[in-house]
């Protein structure tokens, strides 16, 4: 798991999309964060985790690459 982690972070960073607003950096943060890097993630984790943190969540929007 981590190893897919690793090769999945490293080709978000590699990528070059220019012109499309994408969710890179939204992917990019989730798969950095220990619930996922744990398998604890469900299908309602992400609404959680966005209530659970404002800061975060205002932090993953200012990452999203446009």
């Amino acid at each position: 798991r981590e190893q897919c982690i690793d090769i999945l972070v490293a080709a978000i960073d590699d990528a070059d999309v220019e012109g499309v607003p994408t969710t890179l950096g939204l992917q990019r943060n989730i798969l950095l964060n220990d619930d996922f890097k744990n398998a604890r993630c469900d299908t309602l984790w992400v609404d959680r985790w966005r209530r659970g943190s404002a800061c975060a969540l205002r932090t993953l929007i200012r990452q999203l690459d446009y």
